[in-house]
């Protein structure tokens, strides 16, 4: 299980991703990249209100990052907004690198 960004009952957003390992049942934290500055900005209030799919070919096994993923497997992230009220359209989480890479599609 992946989490990205949210909201809290004070309305502050948040831009962290966590993912849960379901063999420990224990959730760790994920560092990612930006592709650009402007994305980097509008995030780093935190997004909130939004949605996620994942979208992979077929593969022997899921782990949260492989050199095998192509480029358009991934997180898709729909909608919402951030702190500020700008609202997101797409993005996709990337996850074919060690550290993860969030593009704006």
């Amino acid at each position: 299980m992946i989490v990205f960004g949210g909201i809290s009952s004070k309305n502050q957003h948040f831009n962290d991703l966590k993912y849960l390992d379901m063999k420990e049942l224990k959730w760790y934290g994920k560092e990612y990249k930006y592709d650009d500055s402007e994305l980097e900005r509008f995030l780093e209030g935190g997004l909130a209100r939004h949605a996620i799919i994942a979208r992979f070919n077929q593969h022997d096994s899921y782990p949260f990052y492989s050199k095998d993923y192509g480029n358009q497997e991934g997180l898709y992230i729909f909608g919402g907004s951030n702190q500020s009220g700008e609202f997101n359209i797409l993005l996709q989480l990337r996850l074919n690198k060690y550290t993860p890479v969030m593009h704006r599609l």
